[in-house]
């Protein structure tokens, strides 16, 4: 059996086993019902919910995919490596590459904050 606090505001935080099981996601409303001297919460809407699985090795929730998602291809990764700067050489770089790519592509600057990214307009 689990148990939970209410707090000085009225607030209860479901267990992660609870939200997990019932993929209750932020945000998601609950119907309070008083049966007896027993509070019954449920999801108001259990369509809007997303879904999620644990992954095996880490343990984390993740977002299950969507069925009509477009698988990525190697073509299409190679393709999108094309478009980065030649100074990307690492994760790292990987965002900075991309916002200056589309900086460029739309006819922009990238303002920032980084001395490392030629290209990019500093901001002393």
């Amino acid at each position: 059996m689990l148990t939970t606090r209410l707090s000085s505001k009225g607030q209860v935080v479901l267990p992660r086993i609870v939200r997990t099981q019932l993929r209750l996601a932020p945000g998601v409303k609950l119907v309070c019902e008083v049966r007896g001297d027993s509070v019954v919460l449920t999801p108001q809407s259990t369509q809007s919910t997303k879904e999620y699985v644990i992954d095996p090795i880490s343990g984390l929730r993740i977002s299950k995919r969507r069925p009509r998602a477009e698988r990525v291809s190697s073509d299409m990764v190679r393709k999108a490596l094309e478009e980065f700067p030649n100074y990307v050489k690492g994760p790292r770089q990987v965002t900075d590459g991309h916002l200056l790519s589309l900086a460029q592509r739309h006819k922009g600057s990238l303002v920032t904050l980084d001395r490392g990214i030629p290209g990019g307009m500093v901001i002393p």
